[in-house]
C-alpha cells in the first residue's frame, strides 16, 4: 500500500484509507460490533476481546493475592506497572464500542470532503495523509511490541515469569514444562493486549491528523478565493460558499471524534503518573538489567499512549488559527459586497477556537503532558525522600 501510494499509480486516494490498518485490526479483534452477527464473529471476538477485557484484568490482580510473598521486588513492580495500565483498558473498550458508530460517520464525512479536492496539490496531500496515518499505526505497533518482547524473553531468559500472571494449575517454579508454558502464555497474551492498546491509543491521533490534512487544504483553498481572473463574480460567491460549507463539515468531524478523545484520554491521563512513578521507582531501586531494559522500553510506550492524540491536537489548533489570517489575505477586495459581507461572517466563525478536553477537566495538549510528567517526578521525588527501598 505504501508503495502503491507514494507512487500515485493505480490508487484512488481517500483521506479515510490513513485509518486502513487500524480498521484492519479492529476487524482481526471483532471489535465492531455494528456488523453483522456470525457464530465465527461472536467466537472470534469472545477470544480477542474476553481474553484481555475481562480475564487479564482479573488473573493479574489474583496473582498478588495468589503469589504475593513470592514476587521478586523488581518483578513486583514490572508487573504493577503493566497492570495499572491493563486495568484501564475494559474502559476505553466500552468507549470505543460506544462510539464506534461515529467512525464510521467520520469516514463517510471523509469521503464528501475528499470529493470536493480538485487541485494536484490537494491530491498529493491525501495520498500523503494516508501514507502517514498508516504509519503512525505501524510505529505504534512497534514501540507497543518492542516493550513486550523485550519484557517477556528477557526475563524467560534469566529464569523468571515477566509477570507471574496467576495461570490455574500451574506454578512455573515447579518444573522446566510449566515454567515454559508460563512464559509463553504471558507472551502471547501481553502481546494481545498490546495490540489493544495500539487500537484505543492511536485512533484519536490519527484521525486527528486527517483533520489537519483537510484543515491544511482548506487554508490554501481559501487564500485562492477570487484569484482566478476567469470565474464572475457569481462563480467566486459560490465558491466562498462552499469553503463555508466545508469548515462546517470539518467541525462536525470535530463534534464526532471529541467524546471518543475525551473519554479515552482522560483514562490514560488519570494513570500515566502512576505508570512513570512506578516504572522510575523500579530502575532506581529494583530491578535487574534485564528490567531496567524492560522499564525503558516501557517509558516510552507510556509516552507514546498520551503524546501521539496530544501532539496531533496542539497541532491541530494551530492549523485551525491559521484559517483566519487565509481568509484575509484572499483576494476580496476585488470582489462584490455580497461577498464581502459573507467573508465576514466566515472570518468571525473561524476564530472560534477548537478545544479537545480529557473529561472535560483536562486540556488535550502537549503542555498537559509535560504536567503530569512533572507531577510523575515529584511522587517519584516524594517516595524516594521517604526510603520506599528500606
Amino acid at each position: 500500500m505504501f508503495l502503491a501510494l507514494s507512487r500515485g499509480v493505480g490508487v484512488k486516494t481517500q483521506s479515510s484509507q490513513a485509518a486502513e490498518y487500524l480498521f484492519n485490526v479492529i476487524n482481526f479483534l471483532a471489535q465492531d460490533f455494528h456488523r453483522k452477527w456470525t457464530f465465527g464473529f461472536f467466537f472470534q471476538s469472545f477470544v480477542a476481546n474476553g481474553t484481555v477485557v475481562l480475564f487479564m484484568p482479573i488473573l493479574f490482580n489474583l496473582s498478588y493475592l495468589n503469589a504475593s510473598m513470592q514476587f521478586d521486588l523488581g518483578q513486583l513492580f514490572t508487573s504493577i506497572q503493566a497492570a495499572i495500565n491493563i486495568c484501564a483498558i475494559p474502559i476505553k473498550f466500552i468507549t470505543m464500542q460506544l462510539y464506534m458508530k461515529n467512525l464510521h460517520r467520520i469516514n463517510k464525512m471523509l469521503n464528501i470532503l475528499d470529493s470536493r479536492c480538485k487541485h494536484p496539490e490537494e491530491f498529493n496531500k491525501l495520498r500523503h495523509c494516508a501514507i502517514t496515518g498508516n504509519r503512525i499505526y505501524v510505529g505504534a505497533i512497534i514501540v507497543y511490541f518492542s516493550y513486550s518482547i523485550s519484557t517477556c524473553m528477557g526475563f524467560m531468559l534469566t529464569g523468571q515469569a515477566a509477570y507471574n500472571i496467576y495461570i490455574p494449575g500451574i506454578n512455573w517454579r515447579n518444573s522446566l514444562l510449566e515454567f515454559v508454558i508460563q512464559g509463553l502464555i504471558e507472551f502471547a497474551s501481553m502481546n494481545l493486549i498490546c495490540l489493544h492498546q495500539t487500537v484505543y491509543d492511536s485512533y484519536s491521533g490519527i484521525y486527528l491528523y486527517i483533520i489537519r490534512i483537510h484543515i491544511q487544504i482548506l487554508n490554501e483553498r481559501v487564500r485562492r478565493l477570487g484569484s482566478n481572473l476567469k470565474n464572475d463574480e457569481k462563480q467566486s460567491y459560490e465558491e466562498l460558499i462552499q469553503s463555508i460549507l466545508d469548515h462546517k463539515l470539518i467541525l462536525r468531524l470535530v463534534t464526532a471524534i471529541s467524546p471518543m478523545i475525551s473519554l479515552t484520554i482522560f483514562v490514560q491521563f488519570a494513570i500515566t503518573a502512576a505508570m512513570l512513578a512506578t516504572t522510575m521507582i523500579n530502575i532506581s531501586f529494583f530491578s535487574n538489567v534485564v528490567g531496567r531494559i524492560a522499564s525503558i522500553f516501557y517509558i516510552i510506550l507510556v509516552f507514546a499512549q498520551s503524546s501521539l492524540c496530544c501532539y496531533q491536537a496542539t497541532c491541530l489548533v494551530s492549523d485551525a488559527d491559521e484559517l483566519p489570517v487565509s481568509i484575509f489575505h484572499c483576494q476580496w477586495v476585488q470582489q462584490g459586497y455580497r461577498f464581502r459581507k459573507m467573508i465576514i461572517y466566515f472570518m468571525v466563525n473561524t476564530q472560534k477556537p477548537i478545544i479537545f478536553t480529557a473529561g472535560k477537566l483536562f486540556p488535550v495538549n502537549m503542555a498537559s503532558v509535560l504536567s503530569i510528567i512533572k507531577f510523575s517526578f515529584s511522587v517519584y521525588t516524594l517516595i524516594k525522600t521517604v526510603g520506599i527501598k528500606e
